[in-house]
């Protein structure tokens, strides 16, 4: 059994959650409205999602702040494929981001604009063209 975390409007705490979890995450702060889906083990083909993969890292010279993103698809025949990108800022896109919700919103809208357009076209043309029969 595993539980999918979907941040509706969430903080930067929030947004580490947001993907797949095999035990039910603990809500981080009192006032979260995030959404928890209680699902199974088996991930139908065609699926495709992003992960943020943990904490941004902080480079220096000059200052920005990197987060990484890991996108999965689950192809026809039930093999997994993933790719990763990068969301660069500086440090005051990354702050704005977190202060400001239209800038959020934007922010929001291009990562998941970007994992759309992995899962249709990188990873698609990643997965063999073997389907699982139906039983």
């Amino acid at each position: 059994m595993g539980f999918e975390w979907l941040t509706l409007d969430g903080c930067s705490v929030c947004m580490a959650l947001e993907g797949y979890n095999d035990d039910e995450p603990e809500r981080p702060h009192p006032n979260c409205d995030c959404e928890i889906f209680e699902g199974g083990d088996d991930l139908e083909p065609g699926w495709c999602w992003g992960d943020l993969d943990g904490e941004p890292m902080v480079l220096t010279e000059p200052l920005r702040i990197v987060t990484f993103v890991t996108v999965t698809r689950i192809c026809p025949d039930g093999q997994e494929v993933e790719d990763q990108f990068e969301i660069e800022q500086t440090l005051d896109e990354y702050i704005e981001v977190l202060e400001d919700a239209d800038a959020w919103d934007a922010a929001y809208d291009a990562m998941h604009d970007h994992i759309d357009a992995m899962c249709a076209n990188e990873l698609e043309g990643r997965c063999s063209e073997f389907v699982v029969p139906d039983p």
